[in-house]
């Protein structure tokens, strides 16, 4: 200040007065503004005080109403704006148990108020899971075990394409050529965007959100307790499916081998038949390798013996033929509707067309045509598709969804 008055003297304009009156002015200007800061900051710190205390308050009365619930369980949905308190890493798997019990919202719908869930969605979902149900227990005399673990599966279940995620409580079962590549890369991002997100973790990979990533605890602490849902397809259009993707289209070294193979094991003069590609098999050659010698492959293998769903009580059922309307009703009722989305790529619907099943199976003998239907009988029973008398007994649409 002593600087500033006495570069203020040295100007001649300005007397002794102006000089002190100005640095007064001066000085009150900067204590105001420094004034007007600290009172900015100190009502900052208010407001967030405020906000941390009515989030607190707000998940104390969601834990009450949470332990005060007595309705039955119908479907579980998620309440304060549609997400659950994010979940901290439990490695017991009693701890795990007791944490996911305590987090679990009220397994019951509101339509009006929640997963908005309209009654044609829930009768489409109460007549595909009472189907599979029925034929389970009727055909297969197979029911869900009445404690649902690990030990108690089959030992052949499958789970390297059931997805889970633990802040959302739902796993995902899709098989190949089941729009899995969509699935998978949508639950990707929602692990990434909000799993890694909480937990911190840099480096991921998928394995470590599917099933077979869990040790029999970790498993059993979440099977009765999570969401779980599956999406399938017509056996018909799911293995046309995978004869264009991995024998016609791939760039894969090992299809492409694969599809060498089988033209050496099914045709008998290569060379002669000009207008036939030497590398790629016909959809019937293709067909006849799955039925004689490899229907294990995991891009063409039957689901129902793949996941042994017979014995997993499944929330949900979503098909290929219905995604649109599949997807937004499962990611609704899960609460994630607005952070990811299914969209299957053209090419993968393409394959369920009816002219283009009936082109390629017409090319099919009856006997490798019922062979077929041998095959792929439990996924036609167990999720309700329409089993067709033969290859031409494919006319609409709706043959391809069945009970819908």
């Amino acid at each position: 200040m002593a600087l500033c008055f006495s570069y203020c003297l040295r100007r001649r304009k300005f007397t002794v007065i102006k000089c002190f009156v100005l640095i007064m002015f001066t000085t009150a200007a900067i204590i105001g503004l420094i004034c007007r800061q600290l009172d900015d900051t100190e009502h900052r710190h208010r407001r967030n005080a405020e906000a941390r205390w009515e989030i607190e308050n707000a998940e104390q009365d969601w834990q009450r109403n949470v332990i005060a619930n007595t309705h039955p369980p119908v479907v579980i949905a998620k309440e304060v704006g549609g997400m659950e308190p994010p979940m901290e890493p439990v490695r017991s798997a009693e701890l795990l148990t007791t944490k996911l019990n305590a987090m679990s919202v009220p397994k019951i719908i509101l339509h009006h108020e929640m997963a908005k869930w309209n009654s044609e969605m829930e009768n489409r979902q109460n007549k595909r899971l009472r189907h599979k149900d029925q034929t389970c227990q009727d055909v297969y005399q197979t029911t869900p075990p009445s404690s649902l673990t690990k030990e108690a599966l089959p030992h052949n279940v499958k789970f390297d394409s059931t997805y889970f995620n633990d802040d959302f409580k739902f796993f995902i079962s899709t098989s190949y050529n089941v729009a899995s590549t969509t699935i998978r890369n949508a639950l990707r991002d929602l692990y990434k965007n909000v799993t890694l997100h909480r937990t911190k973790q840099v480096i991921f990979h998928d394995r470590d959100f599917t099933l077979n990533s869990l040790n029999n605890d970790d498993f059993d602490a979440r099977m009765d307790v999570f969401f779980k849902a599956i999406f399938v397809r017509n056996p018909l259009s799911r293995l046309l499916s995978a004869y264009r993707r991995k024998i016609l289209n791939t760039e894969q070294t090992y299809y492409q081998q694969k599809a060498r193979e089988i033209v050496q094991m099914y045709r008998k003069n290569i060379q002669k038949d000009h207008n036939m590609d030497p590398d790629k098999p016909s959809f019937l050659e293709f067909v006849q390798y799955v039925v004689e010698k490899d229907n294990l492959n995991p891009n063409w293998s039957p689901v129902v013996p793949r996941f042994q769903s017979c014995y997993i009580p499944y929330d949900f059922i979503g098909k290929l033929e219905t995604i649109d309307t599949d997807s937004e009703d499962l990611l609704k009722t899960l609460g994630i509707d607005k952070l990811i989305s299914f969209e299957p790529a053209t090419f993968a619907i393409s394959s369920g067309d009816v002219k283009l099943i009936r082109s390629n199976y017409d090319t099919l003998t009856t006997e490798v045509f019922k062979q077929v239907l041998n095959i792929y009988q439990a996924d036609f029973r167990v999720f309700g598709y329409r089993v067709p008398l033969n290859q031409t007994d494919i006319n609409s649409q709706e043959d391809l969804v069945g009970v819908n």
